[in-house]
């Protein structure tokens, strides 16, 4: 897991998904596309 390190380490989002189970309290506010459940990737 990437919380497990102390160091900076570049690692960033490529995508979300199961975006469609997502709570309806939270928001995301990023350009990465969006997938209602796995990636098409």
């Amino acid at each position: 897991m990437a919380g497990l390190f102390d160091q900076p380490t570049g690692i960033a989002g490529g995508y979300h998904i199961y975006c469609a189970d997502k709570g309806d309290y939270y928001t995301i506010n990023d350009d990465l596309p969006q997938y209602p459940a796995s990636s098409t990737v």
